[in-house]
Parts: C-alpha cells; structure tokens; sequence
C-alpha cells in the first residue's frame, strides 16, 4: 500500500505531497472521530442492559494494563493512538476518554 502510495505521488512537487499527506491525516482523523461517536452511540444504547458495559469496562481495563507508562501531551479533540486496540481523546472539556477497536 505505502508503495502504491509513494508511485502516485511522486508526480507532486514536495509543496503539494505535503498538502495532500496533511488532507489524509485530517480526512483520517475525522473519520476515526465519527466511527468512534458511532460506537459510543451503540454502546450507550447496549448499555441499558447493563451487562455489555460491564464487559467493555471490564476489556478496556485488561488492555490498559498491557500499556507501558508514556507521557503524552493530548490536545482536545485529537485522538491519539496508545496501541493496536485503544486510542485516547482529550475532550473539550477536559476530560480524557479511553476508546477500544472493536470489530
């Protein structure tokens, strides 16, 4: 893929590579954003039984411990990555929420 990637930009002067990885990241990141708001929304509606929250809680906290200690510094709205399976937003107000991939 990353070769794929590299052909068909090298037409592009290094200006426009630079604006065109800045528009994927941006147009990556916002898609992370709105499939994680619709799979809170999912696990907010599963969450009226109970059960299943106690389970991705339960998940999350096995996949934490597995986290090595790393400072980051997280701007609100910015989702960042801490492994395969969490990632990690700063809202924007303030407070810090855990996300797991799920299929």
């Amino acid at each position: 893929m990353s070769r794929i990637f590299r052909e068909n930009i090298r037409g592009l002067s290094a200006e426009y590579q630079r604006i065109l990885l800045d528009d994927l990241v941006t147009a990556f990141q916002n898609r992370v954003n709105v499939l994680m708001r619709v799979q809170m929304k999912r696990l907010n509606e599963s969450a009226k039984s109970g059960s299943d929250v106690e389970a991705r809680i339960s998940r999350v906290r096995e996949l934490m411990i597995r986290l090595k200690p790393t400072k980051l510094r997280l701007k609100k709205g910015v989702l960042v990555r801490l492994d395969e399976e969490l990632f990690v937003k700063k809202n924007k107000d303030g407070k810090i929420v855990v996300y797991e991939v799920a299929e």
